[in-house]
């Protein structure tokens, strides 16, 4: 059986969502509970990662734990995980939740269970966060109108995202009003 790769590249990831809740001892007696959810990494990873997460804090020297966890989430989780680029994606992925804290922890993480996706649903739910953060960027950041070469803020402009090229909306306004006082559309 031939099996056909797909490869796309994305400049935003879907996010490794961090869910916390402070007990009454945090920072000084309790860690706080938290739970950690990601589509595109397996509940093993997250458990994990769930685990490595616990074993930072320390009630000897409670320090700014969110903030602490936070960082090590977003500047090493790639390398804790050993995860390689290309990303590839499986036939099936399964995404997961890891929990900890709260009454009973295997509980927590058992009503949570994993959501199973085709590596062709993952892709699209990839692809799609990836163009709505891509259009959020663009939105709030400055752009060159390719027509009358101002700076104006992307809100003030329209990218056509199949080439990338961006005008000011006062230029594409000038230019449609004109294709149609001139009968060309």
């Amino acid at each position: 059986m031939l099996v056909a790769l797909i490869s796309r590249t994305v400049k935003h990831l879907l996010p490794v969502t961090l869910s916390f809740r402070l007990p009454a001892g945090y920072p000084s007696a309790a860690p706080p509970q938290f739970r950690l959810k990601c589509l595109w990494l397996t509940h093993d990873q997250l458990a994990h990662v769930r685990d490595t997460l616990l074993g930072m804090w320390a009630p000897q020297s409670p320090d700014v734990m969110l903030f602490r966890w936070a960082t090590w989430l977003q500047d090493e989780l790639v390398a804790f995980l050993g995860i390689t680029w290309p990303l590839v994606l499986n036939t099936v992925v399964v995404g997961g939740v890891a929990a900890a804290g709260g009454d009973n922890d295997a509980a927590n993480t058992a009503s949570n269970a994993a959501s199973s996706f085709t590596a062709d649903g993952l892709l699209q739910l990839a692809l799609d966060h990836d163009q709505a953060e891509q259009d959020r960027v663009f939105l709030e950041t400055m752009c060159t109108c390719g027509v009358c070469f101002d700076d104006k803020i992307g809100a003030l402009c329209f990218r056509f995202h199949r080439c990338g090229h961006q005008f000011c909306r006062d230029c594409l306004k000038g230019y449609f009003e004109s294709q149609v006082r001139n009968l060309l559309v």
